[in-house]
């Protein structure tokens, strides 16, 4: 399993924490198999980036050659002088998980220990570093990112992380159905659904095809009342024991077809065979 943590929560729109760390745990010992910790800047490099900037303007130096030469003052030399943290300098905090994961996973394989398979938060930025540096991918059609691991890396298995799922799902269903007025409740049962589907299908131990199917059934269909045809791919479903199973939903009943069209569009998001992978 691999995570990033920030010493500044970030607000969903804003990450500007200073420092992050990315760890990774390993599957059978539970304990920290290898970790990065990131810092943007260092306090005495940053005052000597601002000096010679002020030395480089006031020598009639423009605002961008001015900035080139105060990193340039920034020599190995220099950071070798104090204890200086300093290695995500330039960069954003939100970059900082992708960074550590392709980081940890350089030195593993500098130790001999080859990562075959991850399990974190659905983040297309991390899956896009942990390729080989020869790789590039598009994220959202616009954004290239390009791979960080050596050339001839083995393919690294990513795994969605059930509880991150379910969080951006609950985040996508509060905003579209808000927890005050006629829809008040919709969003937790969705929330709530989509994670008894997933839970369900994992210990199943169904393929990502089929754990697809059921996860879209639990949206598209069970919470629309009809449980003939999905329900049935797996024993989650609460009204196969009990046909008197009200959901708490608005006056205890199922959701009509004006839902369909919204729960169509998580289920594309959150219930893809690439999630469930």
């Amino acid at each position: 399993n691999g995570d990033a943590s920030w010493t500044q929560k970030g607000s969903g729109k804003r990450y500007n924490s200073n420092t992050g760390t990315y760890t990774l745990v390993t599957q059978h010992y539970r304990q920290i198999g290898e970790y990065e910790c990131m810092t943007k800047n260092c306090d005495t490099c940053q005052r000597k980036r601002k000096r010679v900037q002020r030395e480089q303007e006031a020598a009639g130096k423009g605002k961008a050659e001015a900035s080139a030469a105060a990193s340039a003052a920034i020599t190995t030399e220099f950071k070798e002088d104090h204890d200086c943290r300093e290695n995500h300098h330039g960069l954003s905090s939100k970059s900082m998980e992708a960074t550590g994961a392709a980081r940890c996973a350089k030195r593993l394989y500098e130790r001999g220990v080859i990562l075959r398979s991850l399990c974190q938060d659905n983040d297309a930025t991390v899956r896009a570093a942990l390729k080989a540096e020869t790789e590039q991918t598009k994220i959202n059609g616009t954004t290239t990112v390009k791979g960080k691991l050596p050339t001839g890396y083995p393919h690294i298995e990513i795994k969605s992380d059930p509880n991150h799922l379910a969080r951006g799902l609950g985040s996508d269903a509060y905003k579209e159905w808000p927890s005050q007025g006629r829809n008040a409740g919709v969003a937790a049962e969705v929330k709530k659904t989509y994670t008894y589907a997933v839970r369900s299908a994992l210990k199943e131990g169904k393929t990502p095809e089929d754990s697809s199917v059921v996860v879209r059934g639990a949206l598209e269909e069970h919470l629309l009342d009809n449980h003939e045809n999905t329900c049935s791919h797996s024993a989650w479903c609460p009204r196969q024991r009990n046909a008197n199973y009200k959901p708490n939903l608005p006056g205890g009943r199922y959701l009509n077809s004006d839902y369909k069209k919204p729960m169509t569009k998580l289920a594309d998001k959150y219930a893809s065979v690439a999630v469930m992978k």
